[in-house]
């Protein structure tokens, strides 16, 4: 389980950091000295910012501890294709894995 939440975390942290790195990212000249970043770069940025913050979201969307909803909406301004792997891993993670680990 730790490898596919690694291999998945690889891929959606590569490109949320592409989308907060982009042309389209917030900077400090463009929002003002004392502006922060809009929420929804504030929320890509918390939730899929580093490879230990993708794991740790991923996770808690396979444990519960947070809803795959609120994940793969926080994804969604990157990109379509970044929320329909969260979606596929949940949806994998739930039902291929989650059954065997807890087949008798």
């Amino acid at each position: 389980m730790v490898g596919l939440i690694y291999m998945v975390s690889v891929v959606l942290t590569q490109g949320a950091t592409d989308y907060l790195k982009g042309p389209d990212a917030p900077t400090a000249a463009s929002a003002g000295a004392n502006l922060s970043a809009p929420d929804e770069y504030e929320l890509v940025r918390s939730m899929y910012g580093t490879l230990f913050s993708t794991m740790y979201t991923l996770f808690q969307c396979a444990s519960g501890g947070i809803s795959w909803g609120v994940a793969s909406e926080a994804i969604r301004g990157p990109g379509w294709l970044l929320e329909a792997i969260v979606v596929s891993y949940v949806f994998f993670m739930v039902f291929a894995v989650a059954n065997i680990v807890n087949a008798r």
